[in-house]
């Protein structure tokens, strides 16, 4: 879902792109042995979005995050 995410916004389908990129954050966060790693890329795949978008607090947010 991220991937497809990250096509999506280059793509401009922000409202899509938002939804599947937020859905794999959240199912990352919540599944078991995942790598902190996969977590701060879905995290960084967000910023990119929001950066994309012009809404600077939530990059900057998810940025946050995904230094983590």
């Amino acid at each position: 879902m991220g991937y497809l995410g990250e096509c999506l916004t280059q793509m401009e389908d922000y409202d899509e792109a938002e939804r599947l990129l937020l859905d794999c954050h959240e199912g990352l966060t919540r599944a078991k042995n995942v790598a902190p790693g996969e977590i701060a890329a879905a995290a960084a795949r967000l910023h990119k979005h929001y950066q994309a978008r012009g809404m600077s607090k939530e990059a900057a947010r998810w940025q946050s995050l995904a230094a983590r």
